[in-house]
């Protein structure tokens, strides 16, 4: 007798989960979009930063 495997699929990214598992998907795309914007801040006051220093 051949066994069944049971298990749902995330629509949005197409992850394999257990009953009743959420996808944690939509967690990651969130952190890595507030990832980006903390680098880009970051980015932009470096080059501030040079700026100032090479002006004097």
């Amino acid at each position: 007798m051949a066994r069944r495997t049971i298990y749902n699929v995330c629509p949005r990214c197409g992850a394999n989960l257990d009953p009743g598992e959420s996808c944690t998907c939509e967690d990651h795309k969130e952190r890595s979009e507030e990832f980006s914007s903390l680098y880009f801040e970051q980015w932009e006051q470096m080059k501030l930063d040079l700026r100032s220093r090479e002006d004097g």
